[in-house]
């Protein structure tokens, strides 16, 4: 299970509001770790997250 030590909601520019949930990580270690978190939550991102390098 993928726990965060310090999950923060932040506003974003745009007026939007975010979820950090870590401050670690690359563009390039994020499918992997996105897919993972939303298996775990149990939600569906209805787009892929793979990328072509």
């Amino acid at each position: 299970m993928i726990k965060f030590a310090n999950p923060k909601k932040l506003r974003m520019a745009s007026g939007n509001e975010s979820l950090e949930l870590t401050q670690e990580g690359t563009w390039e270690s994020f499918p992997p770790f996105g897919e993972q978190y939303v298996e775990e939550i149990g939600a569906n991102l209805g787009v892929s997250t793979q990328y072509e390098t």
